[in-house]
């Protein structure tokens, strides 16, 4: 899993990387506890509980998730196992809460990651013609019809064997069996993304780990089941086929030939370029405002934002946001503004281009503006040490 993850998706290290395996946990102790009739024990209780508010907070789009996962359990438990349950949730989230109130404001969390979410981000990708309410639901049958190319073909793969083993188990009267299989792979695909661009893929790491193990969890199940030896081979061999298909594709990524430094070259060494420059020219009190988003030149240039906002993106320019982002600008304006093909940031912040200056990369204006006080600070040794990065002072200086 980790290396198929590794090779597929890179080393991102975002909240879908770290609640893989929490989820893949939890979808094989419900799985277990009504496929197999296995009794919940007192580690299980405090297990799942500890891990259902981890995920809740650490991914909040995979809260439908937990809610299936905590009612399955629930059902499964007997009445004084119920309370045993809530009594630890309620202990779990108490002492959780305890901590991150001592990292976090809990009025901007739920106004920004869930009111925000829920309110802004989601109508307004659901006005995208690749997302409906309810396209997750479906998404294992449409990625059928996925193109045979990369991630997509891993995917379709894996999609083939998860459904042909759901048809089995409905083939042999255990229907319920297999809605509970099917509502614990999607629960964790509600983003409200249309399965597009491979930058958009490691958001699905979540429920292509499920895939995974969902996938050889019901071909386990099945293929103890099945009591012909014709059936067992015929799964099996579906399976092998499957499983060549996948290693075939596996072996050709492995044995590509790459260029790291070069790969990382085309991707990032423009912002990193922008990121070494303001290093150079920069204070360690000085702030830094990019927008509408590329984090890496924060993380390089080592300058805290300026702003409350790590991103500004289309959506917050609604009548909510426009007058908190120019008002937000107006009390701390930045020392360095990376503004790049933001045109609702252009329009909005207009008035106060006056007070910065454009960096010249080669005979052009950069992205990169300066404000006027803070370059009679630089020196001639900071502006030569810049050109290294293509950079150059502005024109008015």
């Amino acid at each position: 899993m980790e290396v198929s993850k590794f090779a597929i998706l890179g080393n991102l290290f975002l909240a879908e990387s770290i609640v893989v395996y929490p989820v893949i946990y939890l979808s094989l102790l419900v799985y277990r506890s009504y496929f197999y009739k296995y009794r919940l024990t007192l580690f299980d209780l405090w297990s799942s509980s500890i891990l259902l508010v981890f995920i809740a907070f650490s991914l909040v789009p995979l809260v439908v998730f937990v809610f299936f996962v905590y009612l399955f359990l629930f059902l499964k438990m007997t009445k004084n196992m119920k309370k045993k349950f809530i009594l630890i949730n309620a202990f779990v989230l108490f002492v959780s809460l305890l901590i991150l109130s001592k990292f976090i404001s809990f009025s901007d969390y739920i106004y920004q990651t869930i009111y925000i979410n829920l309110f802004k981000f989601v109508p307004f990708e659901a006005g995208s013609p690749t997302f409906s309410p309810l396209s997750f639901f479906t998404f294992p049958f449409r990625s059928i019809f996925f193109t045979n190319q990369g991630f997509f073909l891993i995917i379709k793969i894996l999609s083939i064997l998860f459904i042909l083993t759901l048809i089995i188990i409905i083939k042999l009267k255990k229907w319920p069996l297999a809605i509970l299989s099917y509502i614990l792979l999607v629960g964790v695909n509600t983003r409200p993304y249309g399965f597009g661009l491979f930058a958009v893929g490691f958001h699905y790491l979540p429920y292509y780990s499920s895939l995974v193990a969902l996938s050889i969890a019901n071909l386990v199940y099945t293929f103890a089941i099945f009591k012909k030896r014709w059936q067992k081979l015929f799964l099996f061999g579906v399976f092998g086929v499957l499983l060549l298909s996948i290693l075939n594709f596996g072996f050709g990524e492995f044995s590509k030939k790459t260029n790291p430094r070069d790969m990382w070259y085309v991707h990032y060494s423009l912002a990193s370029d922008y990121a070494k420059t303001i290093k150079i020219l920069a204070g360690h009190s000085d702030s830094l405002l990019v927008m509408p988003q590329e984090s890496l030149i924060y993380w390089e240039s080592g300058l805290m934002p300026s702003s409350k906002y790590f991103f500004t993106l289309n959506i917050m320019y609604s009548e909510g946001f426009v007058q908190k982002i120019k008002s937000g600008f107006e009390e701390n304006k930045p020392d360095f503004w990376y503004i790049a093909n933001d045109y609702k940031a252009n329009d909005l912040l207009r008035e106060f281009f006056g007070e910065y200056l454009p960096l010249k990369i080669g005979s052009d204006n950069s992205y990169l503006m300066v404000k006027k006080s803070q370059l009679s600070k630089t020196t001639d040794k900071q502006w030569g040490a810049v050109k290294k990065w293509g950079f150059s002072r502005p024109d008015e200086i």
